[in-house]
């Protein structure tokens, strides 16, 4: 939040950890571990000895710990993961073990943060348990109310990193959840800011893609059905994001949810194209062509998968 961190502080303090590690509760192990990994995404060297011991200790606590102490454990893991630091299985299975007993407690952001985490890890080559995987889906539809704008888009982009990481969708995720955070996202898309947006777009092109014929999409993926062409490259995205931020905002508003309402890739892409092409203001010039040249090479080259 701004506030400068003394890094020796956090050397002294860390350089502690493995001589009272074995008197912490599940919340202090939890919090222990989201601190190091907030200090770390944040640039913070972290000490690897500490992060190994409290880490050794969650197969102790993680029996006692409660929803949130369990997502917040799991993204720890995650974000270290991440950045490179080796997470050990034997830290991620016990507290996966634990998630089907709790997810029914879970709140909406506890879901998502879960999902996500399971998410990175799988993408990162950690084995995920998938019982934990469709337990957590299946609490979607009861939460998914209460799901904020990057909430929703944190729940469908773990979704696409389990696709990616060769699961099975069928076997974690059905219909019913599916719809429920798409539908939300629709309600929330005037909120959304623009990465979440890109990032919801990104993940639901994944899939819809991965599920073409998955008989467990049913008929929520009639609204949403699979691309049958090509797929825009991630640079194709990021010129589109570039280009819908430099829009004034009520024109950034209607564009980004037309974007998000258009059921197909290829009507995104139509929507991205026509308003670059409509416009004719010279401050925006070299975005537009950026957009222009990103969506030509989208309709020339056939679809390799993501490039990003």
């Amino acid at each position: 939040r701004g506030v400068e961190v003394d890094a020796a502080a956090v050397q002294a303090v860390s350089r502690e950890a493995p001589r009272v590690v074995g008197e912490m509760k599940p919340r202090e192990i939890s919090n222990t571990l989201f601190a190091i990994a907030k200090l770390a995404e944040r640039g913070v060297e972290v000490d690897a000895v500490a992060v190994r011991a409290v880490s050794s200790e969650v197969p102790r606590v993680a029996r006692g710990m409660k929803p949130q102490e369990l997502s917040n454990t799991l993204w720890a893991m995650a974000k270290l993961a991440e950045m490179g630091l080796e997470v050990d299985l034997a830290t991620v299975q016990p507290v996966s073990r634990e998630v089907p007993r709790m997810a029914r407690e879970m709140n909406a952001q506890h879901v998502s943060i879960t999902l996500w985490a399971m998410g990175k890890l799988a993408e990162r080559g950690v084995t995920v348990d998938v019982a934990a995987v469709r337990a957590v889906s299946k609490e979607a539809p009861r939460v998914a109310g209460e799901m904020t704008p990057q909430g929703v888009a944190l729940t469908l982009c773990a979704w696409g990193k389990f696709s990616e990481s060769r699961f099975e969708l069928a076997s974690i995720l059905d219909q019913t959840s599916w719809h429920a955070v798409i539908t939300r996202g629709h309600e929330l898309s005037s909120q959304m800011t623009t990465q979440d947006k890109v990032m919801l777009q990104q993940a639901v092109k994944i899939i819809t893609t991965a599920s073409a014929g998955d008989q467990a999409e049913g008929e929520a993926m009639k609204t949403n059905p699979p691309p049958t062409s090509k797929r825009a490259s991630a640079s194709f995205w990021a010129a589109a994001a570039r280009w819908s931020s430099k829009l004034p905002t009520g024109k950034r508003t209607k564009l980004d949810a037309d974007v998000l309402a258009a059921e197909t890739e290829d009507g995104k892409v139509w929507l991205l194209v026509a308003s670059a092409e409509a416009d004719t203001t010279k401050v925006r010039a070299v975005d537009k062509q950026v957009l222009l040249e990103a969506a030509a090479a989208h309709t020339a080259k056939p679809c390799h998968g993501r490039d990003d």
